[in-house]
């Protein structure tokens, strides 16, 4: 098996984002949000790239909790109504989800996407509750923590099977089964991937103290609450020891969400709008104008 830096450079060649993937992270920067102009901004952005603008204008129309301030209304519109933050979480999970058409077998797809929209959705609502530093990456690192697993497959489909049957049989510590099996580890994939994308400092970096012990990085430790609260609400892929939803996790749940029912409705509405087929000329652009 070849270096884990190899395999990533050869996943990122693989599978290239679309430069406005780019250009909504590079509007991750304080005070954006809260710009005058900052719903004309991310419009401009989203408008450099038809299917990404189609799916927005979908996502605006389609059911979910959104909908009754969203409804026919043009997209920069619809970016006052609901906010900068959701519209633009909305473009990176629709643009990640769709840049990444992975064929898998071992794992499980749309749940392993699930899982990633929910701990994006819950790291960003943490980062914003607890007034962090990086708060602005807080979904793009949850969309990304555990990418490293989804590609794993993809670089070694026989070995991740190997892999998936010994730790479901509890054949000792996940990592340890996996660096035995392919010699690397997803978390180690993840982080070289995320570096190999070319992605911004404070993303790799809130995704790399994952692996660091007592971290101090806030981000990272938002996002590490984020995980155990999604697995503990049995979004996760993977079966195992169970977790339990962390205490301010859950108020964020209650408050910005308004309970478990209607976070989980959030994450489904936005997985339909980032994997439903939407031809050039939808019924959804043509009523938005």
């Amino acid at each position: 098996m070849p270096p884990v830096d190899e395999i990533a450079r050869d996943a990122v060649s693989r599978y290239p984002f679309p430069a406005v993937l780019y250009r909504l992270l590079n509007l991750n920067v304080p005070g954006v949000e809260d710009a005058p102009e900052a719903g004309d901004v991310l419009a401009e952005v989203v408008g450099l790239d038809r299917d990404l603008t189609r799916r927005l204008r979908y996502t605006a129309g389609a059911d979910g909790p959104w909908r009754e301030r969203t409804e026919r209304r043009p997209l920069e519109v619809s970016v006052r109504e609901l906010g900068f933050r959701r519209v633009h979480t909305a473009g990176l999970v629709i643009t990640v989800v769709g840049g990444l058409p992975v064929k898998t077998t071992v794992v499980d797809y749309l749940r392993f996407w699930r899982y990633s929209v929910a701990v994006a959705y819950l790291t960003q609502s943490v980062a914003y509750h607890r007034r962090i530093e990086g708060v602005e990456f807080g979904a793009a690192a949850g969309l990304f923590h555990d990418v490293g697993r989804l590609l794993m497959e993809d670089a070694d489909p026989e070995g991740m099977a190997r892999v998936r049957q010994r730790q479901v049989a509890g054949e000792g510590q996940w990592l340890a089964v996996e660096r035995e099996e392919l010699g690397f580890t997803a978390f180690e994939l993840t982080v070289a991937l995320v570096k190999a994308w070319g992605f911004p400092s404070p993303l790799v970096e809130g995704i790399a103290g994952l692996g660091v012990d007592d971290t101090r990085d806030e981000l990272s430790i938002a996002l590490r609450d984020a995980m155990l609260t999604a697995r503990a609400l049995d979004f996760a892929t993977k079966t195992g020891r169970r977790h339990e939803v962390v205490p301010d996790v859950q108020f964020v749940i209650d408050r910005y969400f308004g309970g478990i029912e209607g976070f989980t409705m959030r994450v489904d509405a936005m997985m339909g709008a980032a994997m439903v087929a939407i031809s050039e000329f939808s019924s959804a652009e043509e009523s938005a104008g």
